[in-house]
């Protein structure tokens, strides 16, 4: 699925998705504070459609933008603190802040524009 495991504290700008966990959200988040934040499961079949839609956007996107994955059925206190009531939802993080949600599957072109609205 083109998910990387990295060390936060050392990771400039990922180039693929950044599995996180609970205990490192405020890090992340504050380490890349342009973020596209995917709430997913591994059973989920929305999840599966937009996450190679998210690899490439990772890519191109790269230095501007980190594509965070969080695993809820791992992580379900932060799920439940940030409100996370379905799956696939998507933040997209704005100077460490919610600025826009996405809930459920949507096409490239429909995420690329609320990046694009990140970045200006």
């Amino acid at each position: 699925m083109g998910v990387e495991f990295v060390d936060i504290a050392d990771e400039e700008w990922p180039d693929n998705p950044v599995e996180i966990t609970e205990s490192e959200y405020d890090r992340a988040i504050s380490r890349w504070p342009t973020a596209v934040v995917d709430y997913w499961a591994p059973w989920c079949g929305p999840c599966r459609m937009i996450a190679p839609i998210l690899a490439e956007i990772a890519k191109e996107y790269h230095g501007k933008v980190a594509i965070l994955k969080i695993n809820v059925d791992t992580n379900p206190n932060l799920a439940g603190r940030l409100g996370i009531r379905s799956i696939p939802t998507v933040h997209f993080i704005k100077n460490g802040e919610v600025a826009d949600q996405m809930i459920g599957a949507e096409a490239k072109a429909a995420i690329q524009k609320r990046i694009s609205a990140l970045l200006e």
